[in-house]
Parts: C-alpha cells; structure tokens; sequence
C-alpha cells in the first residue's frame, strides 16, 4: 500500500528536529532510550519473551491531560511550508494474517514502555520519513511523563502492525527519544514527540534473536508536513481505546482503524 502523507496540524517538533524554522516556539530535548546495543537486547528480551506475554498484557495508557491556551505576546511567523514525501516499504513479503486485521498501513503500529507505575502500556504510533530510515512519532506524553519531572519512560520499543502480542515486522527498540521542552514541562498543547529506534529484531524458531533490518526499510514511512493551511485533509491511523464522554466504549484497542478530517488549530493529528 502507498503511504499517505501524515499531517502534522501545528509541526513545530517535526519543524524543531528537521530544521529551525524562523520563529520557532520551543526547544527540542532529547533523551537515551537505550543507549547502547546491550541495553537495546535487555528491552527487546523484556518484551519478547514468555511468548511476547507483556505486549500481549499491556494496556492503553489512559492519562488525563489538560491544555490551556493563551495568547502569545506577539505573533510567531509561521514559517516556511514544508512537505516531506512518504518512503515506500522495501520488497518484503506480506504477512500472512488469519485475523484479516492488517489492512491499513504498515507504517502504523503502537509503541509499547514500562510507565511510572510499573506497569506496561502501549500508544498508537507511525513510523515517518527520515534521513537513517528509523523514526517513530507519537504523543509527546507516550514518550515523556510530564507528570513525573518529564522523565522518559522505561523500556520503550515501537511494533508496526501490533495485534494481540504478534510482532510480525519485528520490534523496533526506541534509541533516542525527542520533545519540545515545553512538553516535558507540563505543557499539554504541545503533546507530540519522536523517537529514533534501532534496527528490528525478533527471534527465530530456536530462539535466538534476528536482526530485521531498519524500519522504514521494512515498513516504509509516511510524509511529514508543517506549516500547512488549517484546511487541509488529513487521513488519521491508529488505535482508539478510549471511552466516550457518556461512558461508552466503541473501541477496543485491538484493531486498528483510520479516520478522514481536516485539521483544527487546537493541536496536531498523527
């Protein structure tokens, strides 16, 4: 399937990280996930083994978070549009999935980490376009918990096409995580993040664990774009889980699904 463009409704990260446009509104920190191929083979090991059972256990991970909107002092220029085009997947073969469940991109997946309570959850999460072929984008607060002094979460990996523990492109551990300091902060509004991960992995039917390449060679990855008009279409991808304000739950979390709208100036789609 050929990727889509995955819209970015305000881009600042994308713009901070990619290039500095003029007027930037923030600072992008960074953070080790896993420094080091030994500490990428303890995460991978964690999630991999006793059957994949912790992806398999993970739940979504429902935080509250409140955005306040002031204005500005003076205006910020936009800066220039920018567009980044979509990276077909390299030859690989199709997965062969008797759910019928990976209809959508394969960039799409969820990003699965070990939160302040101890306890393993996951995020919806896209594997984009980059330089290294090897970045992720997701909420700012699946990366960072502003709640807890923004410190990173804990054992961070990103699996494309996730469903019920399976890993069927491998599993992608988080290397570098990235956000605006305002988010690590506290401020909600600029809720979005990315994370370089190192080359998949997986293991064999004897065990041992495989290298499956790196991710945007396995899955391709969508477009970034910043800086566009507000009216733009935009296709969004993931996971819903949540409940709705009058208590129902439409959504599982299972499968994912997609939804077409334009974007608003409220915050970004992914």
């Amino acid at each position: 399937m050929k990727s889509k463009f995955a819209v970015l409704g305000v881009g600042l990260l994308g713009a901070a990280l990619l290039a500095t446009p003029a007027g930037a509104a923030g600072l992008a920190s960074t953070e080790a996930l896993a420094a080091d191929t030994a500490s990428a083979r303890l995460v991978a090991e964690f999630w991999l083994s006793n059957d994949r059972a912790n992806l398999a256990n993970a739940t979504p991970y429902n935080v509250q978070t409140a955005v306040t909107v002031s204005p500005a002092a003076a205006p910020i220029p936009d800066g220039n549009r920018t567009i980044m085009a979509p990276t077909d997947r390299a030859s690989f073969p199709d997965n062969p999935d008797p759910d019928n469940v990976l209809a959508l991109p394969r960039t799409t997946g969820k990003v699965f980490f070990v939160a302040a309570d101890g306890q393993p959850h996951w995020c919806s999460a896209t594997s984009v376009s980059a330089f290294y072929r090897n970045l992720v984008t997701t909420a700012g607060h699946c990366v960072f918990d502003p709640a807890n002094g923004g410190a990173a979460h804990a054992k961070w990996v990103f699996v494309p096409t996730s469903y019920r523990g399976k890993t069927p492109y491998g599993l992608y551990v988080g290397r570098t995580g990235a956000a605006l300091t305002e988010l690590r902060a506290g401020n909600y509004s600029r809720d979005y993040a990315v994370a370089a991960v190192w080359n998949g992995v997986d293991l064999a039917a004897n065990g041992t664990m495989i290298d499956k390449g790196r991710l945007v060679e396995v899955v391709g990855g969508q477009g970034l774009a910043w800086n566009q008009p507000m009216s733009t279409p935009l296709f969004g991808f993931g996971y819903p889980a949540g409940t709705h304000p009058d208590g129902t739950k439409p959504y599982s979390g299972l499968k994912d699904v997609y939804m077409a709208a334009v974007g608003t100036p409220s915050g970004p789609i992914i």
